[in-house]
């Protein structure tokens, strides 16, 4: 067991990118000997995967009416722990582990996450939290870091962007193979072929933008049928959508899945029509990984992931025309939308593994001569 104790802290209960981000980081910390210690809600996914694995964990409310009770709790377990790193990921938990850390005297040990690229406001109070309650920010993408410099005037030099690594599978189905079983799954002819979006459900994601653009698709690709699978509170949504567009009957909505892998290698494309926040998504490192061919939109990190529809295709704009157009042409170029594909699966080889986000991070660390 190495000395340092390093903790995280996410006030989501959630089981999305931000999240998975937060547990394979602490799980490749773990692994090699560190301490880790996950603070988060006692219904977060958070707590039950890192119990799973034996990482300790810590309790808060998180929610506004605990504050000074979690407050004083967070001091106490710091005088206790003497943390080399306290990592905050969300918003809750960025403002209570702020002051407790730095009531406890270890205000210079905090790391600031930004996942998503959402506006952050250029209030005082965010300014006090960037530049003054945080020993280093750590983003997932350049476009993440670039705001921050504008809007707050952070130092650049005290953010890093570290982009999300992925835990690869050691083996993969071939595409022909996880065709089949889904179309078995399905009970599909197996001269159905698919389009999908693996992603959490949430409204920003777009997924009945997707359902819209699909909807153009078919016109045109009558053999395909659309797999959306994650969690999340837009099911409703997109079951709205596509009764409305009477065609119910061509989407399947699989819910959450541990393992993705097998879905990515049955599909043609991958489309995420992400409407606002973005980082670098997760979903799209995934599925370059997999040599499944993608679309996003050109909202936040997506175009980082994209590089000039070098390894994808970017719709120009958010709305489902543009998305359509997009997949049609991926869709109808398969020689050039195979090898954008295969520039992305050795893109993300090299620039995104697990291991090299750990090895960055822990340079981090070691810079700040924080590591026993």
């Amino acid at each position: 067991m190495r000395s340092s104790t390093i903790v995280h802290c996410e006030n989501s209960p959630l089981w999305g990118g931000q999240e998975i981000r937060t547990f394979n980081e602490s799980k490749w910390f773990f692994s090699r000997g560190f301490k880790v210690i996950i603070i988060a809600p006692e219904n977060a996914e958070l707590i039950k995967r890192a119990r799973e694995i034996g990482m300790e964990t810590f309790i808060i409310s998180c929610r506004r009416k605990d504050a000074l009770s979690d407050l004083f709790r967070l001091i106490k377990l710091f005088l206790k722990e003497k943390p080399n790193v306290i990592s905050t990921h969300g918003n809750y938990d960025g403002k209570i582990i702020s002051v407790a850390a730095a009531l406890s005297g270890y205000r210079k040990n905090i790391f600031r996450y930004r996942h998503v690229s959402n506006v952050v406001k250029a209030s005082l109070h965010n300014k006090i939290l960037y530049n003054y309650l945080s020993r280093h920010i750590i983003t997932t993408g350049d476009c993440i870091s670039e705001h921050l410099v504008e809007s707050l005037k952070c130092n650049p030099q005290k953010i890093s962007t570290i982009g999300t690594g992925i835990e690869a599978p050691k083996e993969l189905l071939s595409k022909e193979q996880a065709h089949a079983n889904l179309c078995e799954e399905l009970s599909l002819d197996p001269k159905t072929r698919f389009i999908g979006c693996i992603a959490v459900l949430r409204s920003w994601k777009g997924h009945t933008v997707l359902v819209e653009a699909f909807n153009k698709i078919i016109q045109q690709f009558e053999n395909y049928h659309l797999i959306i699978i994650g969690s999340g509170d837009a099911d409703r949504l997109i079951e709205q959508k596509s009764r409305e567009l009477n065609i119910r009957n061509k989407i399947h909505l699989l819910g959450y899945r541990d393992n993705v892998w097998p879905y990515f290698r049955a599909l043609d494309l991958h489309i995420l029509a992400s409407q606002s926040n973005e980082g670098i998504p997760q979903t799209l490192l995934q599925a370059h990984f997999a040599n499944c061919p993608i679309v996003g939109t050109n909202v936040g990190g997506i175009p980082e992931v994209i590089q000039n529809n070098q390894y994808g295709y970017l719709s120009e704009t958010t709305h489902s025309d543009a998305i359509y157009e997009a997949a049609k042409e991926a869709l109808e170029n398969q020689v050039e939308t195979q090898r954008r594909s295969d520039a992305g699966f050795k893109f993300v080889k090299e620039k995104y593994s697990i291991d090299k986000m750990g090895e960055k991070i822990t340079r981090l660390y070691e810079q700040y001569g924080l590591l026993n």
